[in-house]
C-alpha cells in the first residue's frame, strides 16, 4: 500500500504534474455531484425545479408573436426537462407560435413555455398577437450541445391586429455571448475549490506552484467577472447582487494572495 501511495501523481513536482492531476480530478468530481442535481433535476425540495434554475443567466429578449394552441402538459412531450429547459414542466404550458418579429434568429427558438401562476391567472389565448419579453429556458450542461433553446414569457402585452407593439431591435451575437455565459459556468463551478486549495498551497511554494494557482486564479476571474457581466443588466434588486457579490470577493482574494505569493521566497522544486 505504501508503495502504491508513492505512485501516486501529488501536488508540487518539477512540471506540477500533481497539481494539474489533483485539478482535473476535483473538476470532475465537483461537476459529477452538481450534475445529479442540476441534470438529473434532483432535490430534497420537491418545488424547487418548478422555477427556472439551470444557471443560464436571465434574458429579457423582445418578440412578437401569434399563439396558436396552447399545451396544457408540455412534461408528457419532453424527456430531461431539467437537463434541457433547467426546470420542470409540471406547472408550466407550452405555446405553438408564430414567431412575427423577433430581436434574435427565430431559427434559434425551440419553442416557448409560460407559467400561468406568475401573472395571477392572467392567461393567454389563441389566436391572438402578443409583444412579448422572453427569457431563456436552458441549462449550461446542455446549452453548448443545443441548436435551438427554450424561452419563458416574462413579460406580455395583448397586441390589435393592427398594432405592432414597442420597437424590435436585433440582438446581434446572443447565441455567442450565452455559449461563453455557458463555458464560464463549467469553469466557475469547477474551479472553485481548487483554485482556493491551491492558491493557499503556494503561500509556501515554488514558483512552478505559484504560477499554477496565479492561473487558476485568473481563469476563475475572468469566469466570474463574465458571469457578472452578462448577469447584471437584468438585476432588479440589492439581493440579486449578493452572491454575485460573494464570487467577485472570492475572485478578488485569490488574486490577492497569488500575488502575495510572489512577494514570499520560493521553495526548492521538488524532485
Amino acid at each position: 500500500m505504501k508503495n502504491l501511495y508513492s505512485k501516486l501523481p501529488k501536488p508540487g513536482g518539477k512540471e506540477v504534474y500533481g497539481y494539474t492531476a489533483l485539478t482535473f480530478i476535483i473538476f470532475l468530481f465537483v461537476h459529477s455531484c452538481h450534475f445529479t442535481t442540476n441534470g438529473f433535476g434532483t432535490s430534497r425540495s420537491r418545488s424547487y425545479w418548478n422555477d427556472y434554475d439551470g444557471l443560464m443567466s436571465y434574458t429579457e429578449i423582445p418578440a412578437r408573436i401569434k399563439v396558436k394552441e396552447i399545451i396544457e402538459n408540455p412534461d408528457e412531450k419532453y424527456s430531461w426537462e431539467v437537463l434541457q429547459f433547467g426546470c420542470k414542466l409540471d406547472t408550466h404550458q407550452e405555446l405553438i407560435t408564430e414567431i412575427e418579429a423577433s430581436a434574435i434568429p427565430k431559427e434559434d427558438i425551440q419553442t416557448i413555455f409560460y407559467k400561468p401562476d406568475a401573472f395571477d391567472g392572467l392567461a393567454l389565448k389563441p389566436n391572438t398577437t402578443y409583444w412579448v419579453r422572453l427569457d431563456i429556458r436552458a441549462n449550461y450542461y446542455s446549452f453548448l450541445f443545443k441548436r435551438q433553446y427554450g424561452f419563458g414569457i416574462y413579460t406580455w402585452q395583448e397586441l390589435n391586429d393592427e398594432e405592432n407593439g414597442p420597437a424590435i431591435k436585433p440582438y446581434p451575437g446572443w447565441k455567442e455571448k450565452f455559449t461563453a455565459y455557458a463555458v464560464a459556468c463549467w469553469l466557475q463551478v469547477g474551479l472553485l475549490f481548487p483554485g482556493i486549495f491551491f492558491v493557499q498551497d503556494a503561500q509556501k511554494g515554488s514558483r512552478s506552484v505559484k504560477n499554477f494557482a496565479a492561473w487558476l486564479s485568473a481563469i476563475f476571474t475572468i469566469a466570474t467577472g463574465w458571469i457578472v457581466y452578462v448577469d447584471q443588466p437584468f438585476f432588479n434588486d440589492s439581493s440579486d447582487y449578493w452572491l454575485p457579490g460573494i464570487t467577485l470577493a472570492i475572485s478578488l482574494g485569490m488574486i490577492l494572495f497569488s500575488f502575495i505569493s510572489f512577494q514570499r521566497p520560493d521553495e526548492p522544486e521538488a524532485l
